[in-house]
């Protein structure tokens, strides 16, 4: 009788079912199939979100050093 090789299964039972994780799976887009990355991105303000960036990285708080420029 010859033994089957041992499997990652096998050696861990409990492990994790980290399928959904795969990439382009449906069930990992919590935006829906109609939802256009692109087209969204298009409407956002790009000066507006630099400001903000650099606003948040400059700006210190008791909980978080600024370290940006």
């Amino acid at each position: 009788m010859m033994a089957r090789p041992r499997t990652n299964k096998d050696w861990w039972p409990n492990q994790l079912d980290l399928s959904v994780l795969h990439q382009h799976s449906p069930l990992s887009n919590p935006m829906g199939e109609d939802f256009n990355y692109a087209e969204e991105f298009k409407t956002l303000d790009l000066d507006a979100l630099k400001r903000d960036l650099i606003e948040v990285m400059t700006t210190s708080k008791d909980w978080w050093p600024a370290d940006y420029g």
